[in-house]
């Protein structure tokens, strides 16, 4: 069976027929068919069928089910949406008990069978289309480096008389004083420690055999910087929508082959109080007909201009960027640091800071954060090979995509001018709806003058016959 899907492996080179993957399927034993797909917030959700009721219309006609039930998706009113498999993306899921031909899917609208517009994987390749129609360049490739901690134990609880959680590992610094032999990692020191320290390398191992098996080529793997159980294994550089399409494969990878280990493994962007969180860099490299943009030796620190001008879109849309990207960024401070980095060469119009970092005068340039926070940077790191010239763009916290929020739209700069302007009129400060500035027995009846003074418009002024009880109970509580 190995030998089969070593054969089927041209899927990553190319289209594939759907008769191709569904004689694939035959020849393999598989009983099963597993569609998978991608909702609003990034996460995969799956429906399996029997392999005989699969045939080649739907991947032409789709197969129907409920989008309604999809968190962002459709309205019960028009919930009949159409999967619409593809058979390039075939292979064997290597976790089902019953050999099961698992298949990526995209969404479309039931009548017209157009491209369902949020359907991730479809923006993706929207965005490739528009690479190329550009005529700039004609791929655009990406390479993750996905963290994730791996937990000995996991529970929390939240009722009418409890809260609380827990997760626990036996290479945690806070097992130091429980029985055991000693080799726990301190708090910031998990990065790249060798066993006995690193407990995990067996396990990350199968997690890359696997991945390897399905046809995702890996890099390395190895312990991070997080005490209790940290880990990373980088992917072989991909086109857009093929690396979207294995990073989600990557994480039910990951996540299952802990189980199996009886561990559980997380992509969570903070699990634990004042060690280090989970990030990913994202590599970022511009080509042309099989040549890399980002690269020529005449440039500053071998960086072409097209390089320049893409760190410097990087650093000009960095705000917005990171409330797709890291929505948590804003409210977790202190937590982490999002950055965009230059590593070997890459870059596009004259900004100054990109210049700075291109010639070696500045290791690292901060950046505004949706909060007002300078927390994001940048760094040059060249070492001439055009190949490995690309831009590496950082979130510590690179959760799910999220509606967006009003503060996260709220531009630092905006902000900045308006605190400057209020103090030139010498007005008093106005806090944000809900930001505790006063305190003592009238601090809910000042929030309520706060908003009258036009800040909010959630509530209305308090009148002169409410102040008397407002304040009588927040006196008497």
């Amino acid at each position: 069976m190995a030998d089969i899907e070593k054969e089927f492996r041209h899927y990553l080179e190319g289209d594939v027929e759907p008769r191709a993957a569904l004689e694939w399927s035959r020849e393999t034993s598989a009983a099963m068919v597993d569609l998978k797909f991608c909702d609003l917030l990034g996460t995969w959700q799956h429906v399996t069928l029997p392999v005989g009721a699969l045939d080649e219309s739907a991947f032409d006609e789709g197969l129907g089910f409920d989008g309604s039930s999809i968190r962002g998706w459709q309205g019960i009113e028009e919930s009949d949406m159409l999967l619409m498999p593809d058979a390039s993306s075939a292979i064997l899921d290597p976790f089902t008990e019953v050999p099961t031909l698992s298949l990526l899917c995209e969404i479309a609208e039931p009548v017209t069978l157009e491209p369902y517009a949020k359907d991730p994987r479809r923006v993706a390749k929207r965005a490739e289309d528009y690479l190329r129609a550009s005529g700039i360049a004609d791929t655009c490739f990406i390479g993750p480096e996905c963290e994730f901690f791996v937990f000995d134990e996991v529970s929390y609880t939240s009722g009418p008389n409890e809260a609380r959680y827990k997760v626990d590992s036996a290479e945690g610094h806070w097992n130091s004083g429980a029985p055991g032999l000693g080799y726990t990692i301190r708090e910031k020191q998990g990065y790249f420690p060798p066993a006995p320290h690193d407990t995990l390398s067996d396990l990350r191992t199968r997690m890359v055999l696997t991945l390897e098996r399905i046809g995702i080529p890996c890099e390395f793997h190895h312990h991070e910087v997080g005490s209790a159980g940290q880990c990373e294994i980088d992917l072989r550089f991909q086109s857009l929508t093929r690396m979207a399409d294995q990073v989600l494969l990557y994480k039910y990878v990951v996540k299952n082959t802990a189980l199996a280990a009886g561990k559980s493994a997380t992509f969570m962007p903070k699990p634990i109080f004042g060690d280090n969180g989970s990030g990913m860099h994202c590599h970022q490299s511009l080509w042309k007909e099989g040549t890399p943009l980002f690269a020529d030796k005449s440039g500053p620190a071998g960086l072409s201009q097209l390089a320049r001008s893409y760190v410097a879109g990087l650093l000009d849309h960095a705000p917005a960027l990171l409330a797709l990207c890291a929505p948590t960024s804003a409210g977790l401070r202190g937590a982490g640091q999002s950055r965009v980095l230059v590593a070997q060469p890459q870059c596009v119009h004259p900004h100054p800071d990109v210049q700075r970092v291109a010639e070696g005068e500045a290791d690292r340039v901060p950046l505004p954060r949706p909060d007002g926070e300078s927390v994001s940077r940048v760094r040059g790191d060249a070492d001439g090979r055009p190949r490995r010239h690309r831009a590496r763009a950082r979130s510590r916290r690179a959760v799910r995509l999220r509606p967006l929020r009003g503060r996260s739209r709220r531009h630092a700069g905006a902000r900045l001018a308006n605190r400057v302007a209020r103090r030139a009129r010498g007005g008093p400060r106005v806090p944000h709806e809900g930001r505790r500035v006063q305190q003592g027995p009238d601090q809910h009846l000042d929030r309520l003058e706060a908003r009258a003074r036009g800040r909010c418009s959630a509530a209305a002024a308090a009148s002169a016959g409410v102040r008397p009880l407002l304040r009588l109970l927040s006196r008497t509580r």
